[in-house]
């Protein structure tokens, strides 16, 4: 629990600086799926298992010094996201990363959590209750015009979260969910945060990921995949009301009852959130082909070779782990092999661009009929000229050629 307050306040404080005075896009950040691959092969070498449940009592002295090694790792690492921005180098490898190198990472980041999906949703039949939910609010209620607003229903996932919740409260105040029940508001751990945490906070200073390396999260912030699906659904991309949203959070935040209050969601409500959020990545996943010639076999190749490769180095490397005899390189070596979005992301990009027979439109690259010709004033998502003035600028074209 110590670690949701700078999660949820930290990520959208950045949100927020993200709209105003960078990007200005319509966008959310906050700790993504992308971060639980690099996290779940840390947890899974041998000296960091942990068999620990909600119940169980466990020192600071045991996962404390686990928590420090990843927010270290993380630090160092968005120093390497750093000297690549400004450097232009993502820029320059952005230019070599189409669809076909997307598509298997994504499917890859969507099939890697499936384990902890179903863990989630195996624990209380609520969680089947809640996708069910979502789907009605958000797909057959959707062209149900309200009284009160006389455009079409919005928020889907706030209602089906709700409708949940509530169902999960009447099963415990009615006592049909028994003691301790894993659909119960009231257990013993959730009271336990609500009553301990304290009513104030404010986390430390920092910016994007690296704010959420120095608060301790362990786990960076990136933009919301499930955010672009989101947009299709409720029809709003507003600027304005993703700066009110990342506000409302940030008092969220520091004020910390409210995300105590927030603790005591079921873990099976969570796993429907999981679930629907992970169908929305698969969905945008496969929505990323749409200007890929699929009749190439070129490229159907080369993305079925990622997707089968980067689920079979993984699974041969979590049964026969790397020994050289040098305990740090054999750690390093067993988690990077161990990550299926890492595996198959780069063998898609390594085959898609050195293998011959496509041109770039055939592998995605190019957009017909699209004005790459469009000037700051001409772009509605542009920062205003007072604040082009001030950005930071760097010519890139020799490292561009």
């Amino acid at each position: 629990m110590p670690m949701c307050v700078p999660a949820t306040e930290k990520s959208h404080m950045e949100r927020s600086m993200h709209k105003v005075s960078i990007k200005r896009l319509c966008i959310l950040h906050g700790p993504s799926f992308s971060f639980l691959p690099p996290l779940f092969a840390f947890a899974a070498m041998p000296e960091n298992q942990c068999f620990a449940n909600s119940s169980t009592f466990v020192s600071e002295e045991e996962w404390m010094p686990k928590i420090l090694t990843i927010q270290g790792s993380l630090l160092i690492s968005v120093f390497t996201l750093i000297f690549m921005g400004a450097t232009g180098l993502v820029g320059v490898f952005a230019k070599m990363v189409g669809p076909i190198t997307i598509t298997p990472l994504l499917l890859m980041l969507t099939l890697g959590v499936v384990p902890t999906l179903h863990e989630k949703m195996n624990l209380h039949w609520i969680s089947v209750q809640w996708a069910s939910s979502l789907k009605m609010s958000a797909y057959h209620c959707s062209t149900i015009p309200l009284r009160a607003d006389p455009g079409k229903l919005q928020n889907p996932y706030l209602i089906a979260i709700l409708a949940a919740w509530f169902i999960c409260f009447l099963l415990t105040v009615t006592g049909l969910e028994p003691e301790e029940g894993e659909a119960r508001t009231d257990k013993n751990h959730t009271m336990t945060v609500l009553t301990q945490s304290p009513w104030f906070q404010v986390p430390y200073p920092g910016v994007g990921s690296a704010l959420a390396a120095v608060m301790g999260l362990g786990t960076g912030v990136t933009t919301y995949a499930e955010n672009i699906a989101l947009m299709h659904i409720t029809r709003v991309a507003s600027r304005s009301t993703m700066q009110v949203a990342g506000l409302l959070l940030i008092l969220a935040g520091l004020f910390t009852k409210c995300a105590a209050v927030l603790a005591s969601i079921p873990d099976a409500v969570v796993g429907g959130v999981l679930a629907m959020g992970l169908a929305m990545i698969t969905g945008v996943a496969i929505s990323n082909l749409q200007k890929v010639d699929l009749r190439l076999s070129r490229n159907l190749t080369i993305m079925g070779t990622a997707i089968l490769l980067g689920t079979l180095i993984p699974y041969h490397f979590e049964k026969n782990r790397v020994n050289t005899g040098v305990k740090s390189l054999d750690d390093c070596l067993n988690m990077l092999l161990s990550i299926r979005m890492l595996i198959a992301g780069v063998i898609a990009f390594i085959l898609d661009n050195t293998v011959p027979g496509a041109t770039k439109e055939q592998r995605g690259f190019t957009l017909k009929g699209l004005d790459d010709n469009i000037c700051a004033e001409d772009d509605g998502y542009a920062p205003s000229p007072l604040v082009r003035r001030y950005q930071l600028h760097i010519d890139i074209n020799g490292l561009e050629s």
